[in-house]
């Protein structure tokens, strides 16, 4: 079990890897949630968790970025039937705009 400190210390647990040209490998880590929930003692946003909005701006930050290449890695302990089903039909819709998709 993670201590205070170190879920401090933890910052985005999803991230970006490798973005050439029109290409991009897209890493999730985390838990998916329909929203991310407040840690009652700080009053913070969790920053562990991936919510269907953070998801949903990450993709129109690539699609922003011209990547029309993507290939997806989702390393997730679980989470929420609703946001992986919504997360899938992102996925989709951005598949449908792109010339490849890799999931």
């Amino acid at each position: 079990m993670m201590t205070r400190k170190e879920m401090r210390m933890v910052k985005k647990m999803r991230y970006f890897k490798n973005i050439v040209n029109n290409g991009a490998d897209f890493y999730v880590y985390g838990e998916l949630v329909d929203e991310k929930e407040t840690d009652w003692w700080t009053g913070e946003k969790s920053q562990t968790e991936v919510d269907t909005l953070d998801f949903s701006n990450e993709l129109d930050e690539l699609e922003q970025n011209g990547v029309t290449d993507l290939n997806i890695y989702i390393n997730s302990p679980g989470g929420s039937v609703f946001a992986s089903s919504t997360i899938v039909s992102m996925l989709k819709r951005f598949k449908e705009k792109k010339d490849t998709c890799r999931l």
